[in-house]
């Protein structure tokens, strides 16, 4: 039985020894970058005895925020959805990349606009997202630094106001990782790559840009959204009044039941009653987000209703 444990213990030392060098990728959270150790191989795939370290610095040190405003053109049936960041006080890095998903099937144009901003699609992404402001720069002093605004895109398009997500980076040193001529092995780099590449290496956050209409309108189901986008706005601070949402909820509560009595004139009044308050409270207990999510998907339920209407005629 002792022998037996002698020859286990002589064949496990060799693999701990093996398993010693382990290339790893650690946080700091003081300095808010990645770390990285590896051990390189020789010419002969042997792992060196010494780690080579070196330091990945992610996009992601800002304190980012963005406000949409939307307009309605009522003779192109087109809204455009204007687009404000903030890079808040405590960012250490300047804000240079803003990107804003949104809906399939429609058409969407971006805006490029004063001050250095411009606007590209990213064919790389399924062409569901568009970078509307970046000033995308390794060598110059350039971004939105920290403590400022800035107006920096916006969208065309027909697509109806929804809640969507938008995608910020703020200027690193460098933009690229610089390896000595030994790189990372196979199980490194891929741990590398979903670091650096899209959504990974960007700070993520919700704002309002254009999404499909519903293929098959349906009211009740369309109400229902209404309902969802409402709920939404609370939870994520653009309705800042309970008594408000109560009083919205009630009338769209109220839409719904007179829909599934049939009673269409009377579902599309009360819509026109939940526009008006939409319309009173805009930039008092709505923000320019819930404003327009609440009030153009409502218009946009009347005018359906109202073609409804005209066809019973």
């Amino acid at each position: 039985m002792r022998s037996f444990r002698i020859l286990i213990l002589s064949l496990l030392i060799p693999l701990s020894i093996c398993y010693t060098q382990q290339d790893t990728i650690t946080y700091d959270a003081a300095s808010g970058d990645y770390i990285i150790k590896y051990y390189p191989e020789d010419e002969y795939g042997n792992r060196k005895d010494s780690a080579v370290t070196v330091i990945f610095e992610p996009a992601t040190k800002i304190e980012a925020k963005v406000s949409c405003a939307v307009d309605f053109n009522a003779a192109s049936k087109r809204f455009t959805y204007k687009y404000t960041l903030t890079n808040g006080l405590g960012s250490r890095q300047r804000l240079i990349d803003f990107a804003v998903e949104f809906g399939r099937n429609i058409e969407v144009a971006g805006k490029t606009l004063p001050g250095g901003w411009h606007s590209m699609r990213e064919n790389e992404i399924e062409e569901t997202k568009l970078t509307l402001g970046s000033m995308w720069s390794w060598h110059a002093d350039i971004g939105l630094k920290p403590g400022r605004s800035w107006q920096v895109g916006a969208l065309e398009s027909d697509g109806l106001p929804g809640i969507t997500i938008c995608y910020f980076q703020g200027k690193t040193g460098s933009s690229v990782l610089a390896f000595p001529d030994e790189g990372p092995g196979y199980n490194l780099t891929v741990k590398l790559m979903q670091l650096r590449t899209f959504p990974s290496n960007r700070v993520m956050l919700t704002t309002v840009s254009p999404v499909s209409p519903p293929t098959a309108f349906l009211a009740s189901a369309f109400v229902d959204s209404l309902i969802s986008y409402k709920h939404q706005s609370y939870s994520l601070g653009w309705i800042t009044n309970k008594g408000i949402l109560n009083s919205l909820d009630q009338k769209l509560d109220n839409a719904r039941k007179q829909l599934e009595r049939g009673n269409t004139k009377a579902a599309k009044n009360i819509l026109g009653a939940f526009i008006n308050e939409v319309d009173a409270q805009k930039d008092k207990h709505l923000s320019s987000e819930a404003y327009a999510l609440l009030k153009y998907n409502a218009e946009y339920l009347i005018e359906k209703l109202e073609e409804q209407i005209t066809k019973k005629k």
